[in-house]
C-alpha cells in the first residue's frame, strides 16, 4: 500500500513539473534539486513564475492534497498491521513402552475388588526410605508391622494372571518365585528371604501365595476352595 501511495505522489509531482515546463521559456533551468520524502522536486526560478502564480498555487494545492491522502493511507495501513502470536502446541513426552506397560497394569490392578493401590504406593515409599530392595522386610523395627506382607496383601494377587503380577512385584522390588505350578511342586531352595513372594498357579493364574517373614514364619493366602493340597512347610522344609 505504501508503494502505491508513493507512486501516486510521484505522478502528481511529474504533473507539476509538466505544468511548469509549459510556462518556462527555452533555456530556463532549475535552480536547485531537493529530495522531499524520497521524491525529487525541482525548484524553479520563482521570479520567472510570478506571472503564472494562480496556476502554480492551484497545482501546489493538488500536490498537498495527494500527499495528505497518501500519508493518511500509510498511517492507516500501519495501524491495521498487528503482530499475532500463535501458541505453539505442547509436545507430549513419549513414555518408554516398559513404563507405559507398568502404568497400564497398575491401572488395571487398581479396579480389582479389594485392591488398595494407594496403600500399596504408600507402603512402598516407606519401604524404599528404609533401604533398597527388600531390606525393610529384614528390619526388626518393621517385623511386627510386617510392612512387606501388608504391601503384598493390598495388591490382591489371587485369580490374577502371572504375567500381570510379576511386573508389578518387580516394580516394587519384591523378590518372587514360582513354587507350585498346576499342583506340581517346583524345585526351590530352602533359604529364607524376608519379603519374598512364593506363587502357586494353575494355568498361570495365581491360586495361592505366601510371603516369607524374617523370623522364619509365613503369611499365606489361597483361593477358596483350595485347588492344590500344599503348604509352605511342605515346599520349603
Amino acid at each position: 500500500m505504501e508503494t502505491k501511495s508513493r507512486d501516486s505522489l510521484s505522478s502528481a509531482l511529474q504533473f507539476v513539473g509538466f505544468c511548469f515546463s509549459q510556462y518556462l521559456t527555452p533555456g530556463h533551468t532549475s535552480l536547485l534539486g531537493y529530495e522531499i520524502n524520497g521524491y525529487q522536486l525541482l525548484l524553479f526560478d520563482l521570479a520567472r513564475l510570478l506571472p503564472m502564480k494562480k496556476t502554480v498555487l492551484s497545482v501546489l494545492g493538488i500536490v498537498a492534497l495527494v500527499a495528505a491522502c497518501s500519508s493518511a493511507s500509510s498511517q492507516s495501513d500501519t495501524a491495521m498491521t498487528s503482530t499475532t502470536t500463535v501458541p505453539q502446541p505442547v509436545k507430549q513426552v513419549e513414555k518408554a513402552p516398559e513404563q507405559q506397560f507398568i502404568e497400564d497394569m497398575w491401572d488395571k490392578q487398581a479396579v480389582r475388588p479389594g485392591a488398595d493401590i494407594e496403600k500399596v504406593f504408600r507402603l512402598y515409599q516407606e519401604k524404599a526410605a528404609i533401604g533398597p530392595k527388600n531390606m525393610a522386610c529384614w528390619d526388626p523395627q518393621n517385623t511386627e508391622a510386617d510392612l512387606c506382607t501388608e504391601l503384598v496383601k493390598s495388591m490382591v494377587l489371587l485369580d490374577v494372571h502371572l504375567k500381570e503380577i510379576i511386573p508389578l512385584l518387580e516394580s516394587l522390588e519384591l523378590p518372587w518365585r514360582l513354587v507350585v505350578r498346576d499342583c506340581e511342586p517346583q524345585m526351590v531352595t530352602q533359604d529364607i528371604q524376608a519379603g519374598r513372594v512364593n506363587l502357586e498357579t494353575i494355568d498361570d493364574v495365581i491360586t495361592g501365595y505366601f510371603v516369607e517373614r524374617a523370623e522364619g514364619s509365613w503369611f499365606s493366602e489361597v483361593v477358596e476352595p483350595p485347588r492344590c493340597e500344599t503348604s509352605p512347610e511342605e515346599l520349603i522344609d
